[in-house]
């Protein structure tokens, strides 16, 4: 059984250098699991049309306070679209405003 077509999650038996990479090193572990979604959107494509990456860059400035974002990230902080052209990397906040609005979109006379 597939997962829902709004969430993709790797299972571990599929990746189980994943966890251990995370204790180690967020950084590595992030481009891992991107380059990994970035493959799987290849076998998916027949069955979706998008492939989002939620990210939102750390501020180094704010490393006392762990979880701290910064307000305004930039959108492609890795360059992960470069990489990768079927990919479309945004911050949470910025896909909950797109979802909204598409969804309003759907409701309103045409």
């Amino acid at each position: 059984m597939k997962p829902p077509s709004m969430l993709c999650s790797p299972p571990k038996s599929e990746m189980p250098e994943y966890s251990s990479m995370w204790d180690s090193s967020e950084q590595e572990a992030t481009e891992f699991l991107v380059n990994w979604f970035a493959g799987n959107a290849i076998d998916e494509c027949e069955n979706y049309r998008r492939f989002n990456v939620l990210y939102e860059q750390h501020d180094t400035s704010a490393a006392q306070t762990p979880g701290l974002m910064q307000p305004d990230n930039p959108k492609d902080p890795k360059e992960w679209m470069k990489k990768y052209t079927h990919i479309r990397v945004t911050t949470p906040a910025r896909y909950i405003v797109q979802v909204e609005n598409y969804e309003k979109s759907k409701t309103r006379p045409r």
